[in-house]
């Protein structure tokens, strides 16, 4: 007798030892829309697209990213309808432990008591499994957390995780780019590049969701909220609401696309998002020498990546007065951190008239999407 005999008992293990409704819930799972959610040092992020029905729908109703509490939030993939009444039952339990206890919960404990809930409707009858997983972000005393809880009730905690219908690839991109030491504005990046791969049309504000809690323990959506930590300006080079290869606001750019951070009379210099996004994956750094004289527009180093080698060339004109010596062992970091850790010099200014020639992130963002438009 095979599984499919007991495919209508959620009660009844299969001569596998599978509870065949829990691989239905499952599968369920895996036809919903990509969600994911990093872990930082500082942090964490969740986030997933958003695809309406139809045009004719009120974007503004559907929300697959909620709080369950001030300081934790919840984003899914799989069925709407059992969503809402995991976090209807989640809010609930909340919002008794904080009557007794005048606390707030801690994020462990309502995961637990939400991984319950659902682990009970596959042992009742009468009921099915929630057509759900889910990924929790918090950030209490313990620190950022974040869990996944699936339809059987199993709950673990990630520094990283997908779900959906593009989990492999998304998985794939993260173990790639996941560092323990990861900032949340670089988990932020991460997440939004994560989405890319293999996202099915453009990605616009309409159609993902980025939900975001710090050392303030505010859960936050990003794309309807300031975030006063997060310095990254939403600009692009091709997606609608301008969130591509995302820009820093305060740098400097070049149209060899490097950037440029000026503290004092030092420059830090690095290759911007966008110049790596087109390279791929950095497997070699050529540094300059410490003391020595780089000219603007002319080039100090080069990039090898799986795809290419390219030159890179100096923004500003000086000496060199710090490499990155980290990018020797850890080439990949001007992928996963372009603008903090992948940073590749640190030049000692010696004119900073040149600095009025070099474009700010509006006019780069618009130099990109020109460039682009030619290939």
């Amino acid at each position: 007798m095979g599984d499919s005999q007991y495919s209508f008992s959620l009660t009844t293990f299969s001569p596998t030892g599978k509870l065949v409704q829990i691989e239905h819930a499952l599968t369920a799972v895996g036809s919903g829309q990509t969600s994911l959610g990093i872990k930082a040092a500082n942090g964490v992020v969740i986030a997933t697209e958003k695809k309406l029905p139809s045009i004719l729908v009120d974007e503004s109703s559907v929300q697959k990213i909620q709080n369950l509490t001030p300081n934790i939030g919840v984003v899914y993939s799989g069925m709407g309808p059992d969503f809402r009444v995991l976090v209807r039952k989640s809010r609930k339990q909340a919002e008794q432990y904080h009557r007794l206890y005048k606390e707030p919960i801690p994020v462990t404990q309502l995961v637990r008591e939400t991984a319950a809930v659902m682990q009970e409707f596959t042992q009742s009858g009468g009921v099915r499994p929630f057509g759900v997983s889910l990924l929790v972000a918090g950030f209490d005393d313990k620190g950022p957390q974040l869990y996944q809880v699936d339809p059987s009730g199993s709950y673990f905690s990630w520094k990283a995780s997908a779900m959906g219908k593009n989990v492999s690839n998304a998985k794939t991109f993260l173990e790639k780019r996941y560092t323990d030491d990861m900032e949340l504005d670089d988990a932020v990046h991460t997440a939004i590049l994560t989405l890319k791969e293999g996202f099915e049309g453009q990605i616009s504000g309409k159609n993902i969701e980025i939900g975001i809690i710090g050392a303030d323990k505010q859960f936050r959506h990003a794309l309807s909220e300031p975030i006063s930590f997060l310095s990254l300006v939403m600009v692009s080079c091709n997606f609608d609401f301008r969130m591509s290869s995302p820009i820093i606001k305060d740098l400097k750019y070049a149209e060899s696309h490097e950037w440029v951070k000026v503290a004092g009379n030092t420059a830090t210099v690095g290759i911007t998002d966008h110049a790596q996004d087109h390279l791929g994956d950095v497997v070699y750094v050529e540094l300059p020498e410490v003391g020595a004289t780089v000219n603007q527009g002319s080039g100090f180093g080069a990039v090898e990546s799986v795809k290419a080698t390219s030159d890179v060339y100096s923004p500003v004109s000086g000496n060199v007065v710090e490499v990155n010596e980290e990018l020797s062992n850890s080439p990949g970091l001007v992928n996963s951190s372009p603008y903090e850790k992948g940073w590749i010099m640190k030049v000692e200014i010696k004119d900073a008239g040149e600095l009025e020639t070099l474009k700010n992130s509006d006019d780069y963002a618009k130099f990109c999407e020109e460039e682009d438009a030619k290939h």
